[in-house]
């Protein structure tokens, strides 16, 4: 799947990083097109396909990397911080998962009420899953 030069193995990457390999096998690309295509190095890309990795994309390379992989804005935070929160629990599959669906409840009490009391707000996925994140895990 990944090319030899990458030194980037499926096994050592994250739900993120396979997706993105995926993209590059399926639309014939090289990792510096689809870095070049989202604005970033090799070396950030790289970063950011591994797992049990702290690196994760910015809030300006979210949507460009949204587009790139043809995925929702929502569907690849959700991935970012499904990663984050496997890292948190590496042990504990039960915890991570409802850590995660935390999350996302979160993300929809957060979407609605903005909607609902802010409709001229424009807040993006990112902001409203960083938020999600910070306030279901700041008990840890």
């Amino acid at each position: 799947m990944a090319t030899p030069h990458l030194q980037l193995r499926p096994e050592d990457c994250s739900s993120l990083g396979l997706l993105i390999l995926e993209q590059i096998e399926k639309h014939k690309l090289t990792f510096s097109e689809i870095a070049a295509s989202i604005g970033i190095s090799r070396a950030a890309l790289r970063s950011i396909c591994l797992k049990n990795n702290n690196i994760t994309p910015g809030k300006k390379t979210v949507p460009r990397l949204a587009k790139a992989l043809s995925i929702s804005e929502s569907h690849l935070c959700y991935l970012i911080y499904e990663e984050k929160v496997k890292q948190m629990y590496p042990n504990s599959e039960y915890l991570a998962i409802s850590t995660l669906d935390a999350i996302e409840r979160m993300v929809e009490i957060f979407s609605t009420r903005l909607e609902n009391n802010f409709p001229q707000t424009s807040t993006t996925q990112y902001e409203l899953y960083s938020h999600a994140f910070k306030s279901i895990t700041k008990f840890d």
